[in-house]
């Protein structure tokens, strides 16, 4: 997960540098969720804290990939033609498909909705950054989902490497000094 953190980090720190600050902003949102899902973690009482992470993982292998096809799915259906889901999956994969989430919601016990079971705003509350979600995720989300409110424009986009850059060094601090690396 680190690597994949890293990964992102990068990659808004060299679209910064030529001067795509959409993108950036849209990187940022993610690096942000992450942050946000790993403090939740971290903050959590350290006896919970090695089943949450486990819980991360594996709605990250058994829901998401559910996720995926019932929004091809969906598509489908909005587009009149379902036959276009046997294009990208199989009779047999759709069944692991849905045999896995069902897995996941036996152990777990949860709606599916999200890996915590919360939305995401009370992942935020729990973690304990509830101004920094309020002040920066609607602005990443338009920026994310094309609003044309969520142009960046170079003045703006220095907010957002902020968040980027405290929010990849607070996660490293907390993998590496906390053992999450580990866990997660």
């Amino acid at each position: 997960m680190f690597e994949r953190l890293f990964g992102k980090y990068a990659g808004a720190m060299e679209l910064c540098s030529k001067k795509l600050y959409v993108q950036v902003g849209i990187l940022t949102r993610s690096i942000f969720e992450d942050y946000l899902n790993i403090l939740y973690i971290q903050r959590a009482p350290e006896e919970e804290r090695a089943k949450l992470a486990a819980r991360y993982l594996d709605y990250a292998s058994l829901v998401e990939p559910y996720m995926l096809y019932k929004n091809a799915k969906d598509l489908a259906e909005k587009l009149g033609d379902v036959s276009l889901v046997s294009k990208v999956y199989t009779s047999e994969k759709i069944k692991e498909i849905e045999e896995n989430k069902e897995t996941f919601t036996n152990k777990y016990n949860n709606s599916n909705k999200s890996w915590s079971g919360l939305d995401f705003a009370s992942v935020a509350l729990k973690a304990g950054e509830k101004d920094k979600y309020f002040r920066y995720y609607s602005l990443l989300s338009n920026v994310t989902h094309g609003s044309p409110l969520g142009n960046f424009t170079e003045e703006k986009i220095t907010i957002t490497i902020y968040l980027s850059l405290t929010s990849f060094v607070a996660l490293a601090d907390l993998i590496g000094e906390n053992g999450l690396a580990t866990q997660v």
